[in-house]
């Protein structure tokens, strides 16, 4: 797999897990629903540029922290000829809680069921998921970066996709295709307990 949509993926996670501590947040805040689906909406719009949309949300506390979304859309931006950038009907992620205490975020799975992805690639030759990917940090001073890395650390199991859809129009050569039924299952176990994560799973079409 392409290394930079291999950071794209990984980027995104990195919203969800952020969209999940917001919600986490709110919960223990004892917010009303409509909030905390407001919360949410304006983490994942802030974090992507797009403006986003929730239908409903539900949250499980046995064995861990579950959080089911329905119904997440991006929404196109100003000028794509798109119903929208991005949209999927489920979103389960399974979280374990006592890791917290220790300052570190342990996700067993990532569900994402039924998305459906709209890339364009306008006339000048511009990927309109190109304005959601954050800019490179790697000129980001040393000790800024360690620091954040001290305050919770990040372990991703399991990412699975279910029946997903990509749309790719080339406004440039005037083609569009479109690929369906797609299904993954990517495992990021640590290698030998130690803090390398390799990659390992599987895409079809």
């Amino acid at each position: 797999m392409d290394n930079k949509w291999i950071k794209v993926m990984l980027w995104t996670s990195g919203v969800l897990f952020a969209l999940l501590l917001a919600l986490s947040a709110a919960l223990w805040l004892l917010l009303p629903a409509e909030k905390i689906i407001s919360l949410a909406e304006q983490e994942i719009s802030e974090s992507t540029g797009r403006m986003c949309t929730i239908d409903g949300f539900g949250v499980s506390l046995w064995r861990g922290l579950a959080l089911d979304l329905e119904g997440v859309e991006l929404a196109a931006a100003e000028g794509e000829d798109v119903p929208y950038t991005a949209r999927l009907e489920h979103l389960y992620l399974k979280m374990k809680l006592l890791p917290l205490l220790s300052k570190r975020i342990e996700v067993a799975s990532l569900v994402i069921a039924g998305p459906e992805i709209f890339i364009v690639r306008d006339r000048g030759g511009k990927i309109n998921l190109s304005s959601m990917i954050p800019e490179d940090r790697g000129t980001e001073p040393k000790a800024a970066a360690d620091a954040a890395d001290e305050e919770f650390s990040l372990l991703l199991r399991r990412v699975v996709l279910e029946d997903g859809v990509l749309h790719y129009h080339d406004l440039a050569d005037s083609l569009r295709l479109t690929l369906a039924g797609i299904e993954g299952d990517l495992n990021m176990e640590p290698a030998g307990g130690g803090n390398s994560h390799p990659l390992d799973g599987s895409i079809k079409v």
